[in-house]
């Protein structure tokens, strides 16, 4: 089998020759370590991938242009969004420091970017396919996610039980926007759509499982039923979390598969399999917050063992960090996760 091939037989669970691998990224650090480069090119990312015998990679496209309105003395950059939203960023993380929706009768006044914002992530995707016989999964928004930034986490959380009727519109209206973006996508060449909607702490939803289904639930259905009646290709969810509760909400939403399984959020590889999976394309389950960082090669091999035991039979399972390989993982880690998965006899 080639590299689609084989994580296409996962998706369907059918038979594959070998474990399929990828992840939804790399950090930078462990990409340079990888490959020697000085810079991150997407070569780079090509070559990273290569080097630990990944079949899939998945690149965000989620992201507008940004404008850097001032650098401070301390070399964080000021910018802002089509959105409008303002961030203060460093390398590894941001902060949001001016929201686009002050308040929630604001929301009919939104004026969403246009679709030619996202053409340099399109890009991205053709240049994939021109440069590699990687499967290329292409990773859009959810809906949930962009409404915590947009009008703020806290208020959020609040409009979802003062102004449902207004919040579950919106979502409606992201959803197609997303959907459209997820479009271009599969024209630029992309095999795969993945919806990046993180919707639950290590505890459970952000907000209520009867309100996610009021709110958030349709507006992904619609979101995949969008993207799929123009072309069914695989679509794929990403969220990190407890999960447990809303895991029917998930297949109901028609998801092909489900990315992270994070198990410091009660999320069992063997439950998981049980009860899902037939429904669903497992994907990832290695944690990134204790084993990958700190635990001796040995340990990590026995790990991703123990876990494709399980999460291989009948196929339908990919093998990846519950989120990414992060800066945190030692690259003898990152080395021998992938490493042990090649090895391994089906």
């Amino acid at each position: 089998m080639n590299h689609i091939e084989r994580v296409m037989a996962a998706i369907e669970h059918r038979a594959v020759d070998k474990v399929p691998k990828g992840e939804l990224g790399i950090s930078d650090e462990l990409m340079l370590a990888l490959t020697g480069d000085e810079i991150v090119t997407q070569d780079t990312i090509i070559n990273a991938s290569k080097k630990l015998n990944m079949d899939l990679i998945n690149t965000w496209c989620g992201g507008t242009p940004e404008t850097i309105l001032e650098t401070e003395a301390d070399g964080k950059w000021i910018t802002q969004d089509a959105w409008g939203s303002v961030r203060r960023r460093t390398p590894i993380n941001d902060e949001i420091i001016k929201k686009v929706l002050d308040d929630v009768e604001d929301t009919p006044k939104l004026k969403f970017p246009e679709m030619s914002c996202y053409d340099a992530s399109v890009q991205k995707i053709r240049n994939y396919k021109e440069k590699c016989d990687l499967f290329i999964m292409a990773q859009t928004e959810g809906v949930l996610t962009p409404m915590t930034w947009l009008y703020g986490f806290e208020d959020f959380m609040v409009y979802t039980c003062t102004d449902e009727e207004i919040v579950a519109k919106f979502a409606m209206e992201l959803a197609e926007h997303y959907a459209e973006l997820g479009k271009r996508l599969i024209d630029a060449g992309a095999d795969a759509i993945l919806i990046g909607d993180d919707i639950a702490y290590n505890s459970g939803t952000f907000i209520s499982p009867e309100s996610m289904r009021e709110i958030i639930f349709p507006a992904l259905r619609h979101e995949v039923e969008c993207i799929k009646k123009y072309k069914d290709v695989p679509v794929f969810m990403h969220t990190d979390g407890d999960l447990r509760r809303v895991m029917d909400d998930i297949v109901g939403a028609g998801f092909d598969g489900l990315q992270s399984l994070q198990p410091t959020a009660n999320m069992d590889i063997r439950d998981l399999k049980a009860r899902y999976g037939e429904k669903l394309c497992l994907m990832g389950n290695i944690d990134i917050n204790e084993v990958l960082p700190f635990a001796d090669e040995e340990t990590v091999r026995r790990v991703v063992r123990e876990t494709i035991d399980v999460g291989i039979k009948g196929s339908g399972y990919i093998l990846s960090t519950c989120n990414i390989l992060t800066r945190d993982v030692p690259l003898r880690n990152a080395v021998a996760m992938y490493d042990e998965a090649e090895k391994y006899q089906l």
